[in-house]
């Protein structure tokens, strides 16, 4: 079993810039654990160190791999002198109490049917017009307007010959926080897949993350945030 070493912001030159080890073969060997913060502090002064004008050609290549080792290949060495590998704590030293905007969409309308059921004329295109490119927010933030925008969003069907047990809506939930990019923490899962599927009991939603029609969707290689994807058919 090895240890993992802790940094913090004010200590980032416990990591040494330049490795006298080639990489392990093991990515789990001598690991370091940083958080977010402390892992893009180090990278933007290991990108200040690639840029800077008065380096020489053989500076600057030096100064490009030990940036590419940290950033790409999360690569770094201990003040020891010994290889490390970077793990990164996504979830640590996360803010509390984010008040975040929750909106709301409809993305498609999907449904089969032996007529045509269509009170508008079909157009295809190859490339939609310009005339149709979205300018400005559609996002539905009331009941009012989810209704009035559910009311226009069927509009393009005779709804009297619609057999609603054969249509679907795709309906999208929107998370927001200005200026910050917002994703799921791992963890999370059960608890979103409970919320969603109300008439499931605990001990299956806990057996629906292990099949291989849940999917999970890795925000870059950091394993502490992933969204998923499930589609859980008529129970639910």
């Amino acid at each position: 079993m090895s240890s993992t070493h802790s940094f913090s912001n004010d200590n980032l030159s416990d990591l040494d810039d330049h490795p006298r080890h080639c990489y392990p073969d093991d990515r789990e060997a001598n690991p370091i654990q940083l958080s977010f913060d402390e892992f893009c502090i180090k990278a933007d002064n290991l990108y200040a160190a690639l840029q800077e004008n008065t380096a020489t050609p053989r500076q600057e290549a030096f100064a490009a791999k030990e940036f590419y080792r940290f950033v790409l290949a999360g690569h770094t060495c201990t003040p020891d002198g010994d290889t490390a590998h970077i793990t990164l704590n996504a979830c640590d030293a996360l803010p509390d109490n984010v008040q975040y905007e929750v909106s709301q969409d409809y993305d498609s309308l999907i449904g089969v049917s032996d007529d045509l059921l269509y009170s508008t004329h079909l157009q295809l295109t190859p490339v939609p017009p310009f005339k149709l490119t979205l300018k400005t927010d559609n996002h539905m933030k009331s009941t009012a307007y989810l209704n009035l925008a559910l009311d226009k969003f069927t509009d393009v069907l005779h709804m009297d010959k619609v057999d609603v047990n054969n249509w679907y809506i795709d309906v999208a939930l929107e998370f927001g926080h200005d200026s910050h990019v917002v994703t799921w923490c791992a963890t999370s899962h059960e608890t979103l897949l409970a919320y969603c599927l109300p008439s499931v009991d605990l001990d299956d939603i806990d057996a629906i993350v292990k099949r291989t029609t849940f999917h999970v969707n890795h925000m870059m290689h950091l394993k502490d945030l992933t969204g998923f994807r499930y589609a859980p058919g008529i129970k639910g």
